[in-house]
């Protein structure tokens, strides 16, 4: 499908050069067929200060549970010290499981040689066109869904975070979860 020019030698994912064309066309594409289009962005959470140690692996096994957690045919890009992953044909709340089931797996991640380097990734959510138009009212909408660690909110909290209510034009967006006392009760959605 994809050259090995365009493929990111440590993480076996595209390289962000996809991000000039691939990303607008994948945007086009939703807009034209009136399709929902998710974006996750995954950050590691390794300290700054120990990136050089464990940065490099940390991504390698998030770009494995990337793989082992979406569909063949999402999109997955290594985007800096991060990873990208396009949703087609899918809304914000199916991209919102997706995220909590990679969260879920990046929570488990240790570094054998480095067994006091505990990582705090998170992953942002947003969609087409409710959270941006573009590449790049895009990529500051996932930017800015990263601030707050998920693991510290409550279903409400997470909810306001994630941009469950971002004040979204479209009804739909709101998914019932009221009810969940924990945020593992969002996976069984």
């Amino acid at each position: 499908m994809y050259n090995k020019d365009e493929i990111d030698k440590l993480t076996r994912l595209l390289k962000d050069s996809f991000l000039e064309e691939g990303l607008e066309r994948e945007i086009k594409r939703a807009e034209r067929y009136r399709r929902p289009l998710t974006f996750l962005l995954i950050d590691p959470g390794v300290p700054e200060d120990r990136f050089h140690q464990v940065g490099y692996l940390a991504l390698k096994k998030i770009a494995n549970i990337a793989r082992g957690t979406t569909r063949y045919l999402d999109i997955k890009v290594r985007y800096r010290n991060r990873i990208l992953i396009l949703l087609p044909e899918t809304d914000y709340e199916g991209g919102l499981r997706v995220a909590l089931k990679i969260k879920n797996q990046m929570d488990m991640m240790s570094f054998h040689d480095f067994p006091d380097i505990i990582p705090v990734g998170n992953v942002g959510v947003a969609s087409f066109p409710e959270d941006g138009i573009g590449k790049d009212s895009i990529i500051l909408s996932l930017e800015q869904d990263l601030k707050v660690p998920l693991e510290k909110k409550t279903p409400e909290g997470f909810r306001q975070i994630a941009g469950l209510n971002k004040n979204k034009t479209q009804e739909k967006k709101t998914p019932e979860i009221a009810q969940i006392d924990d945020i593992d009760g969002l996976m069984k959605l």
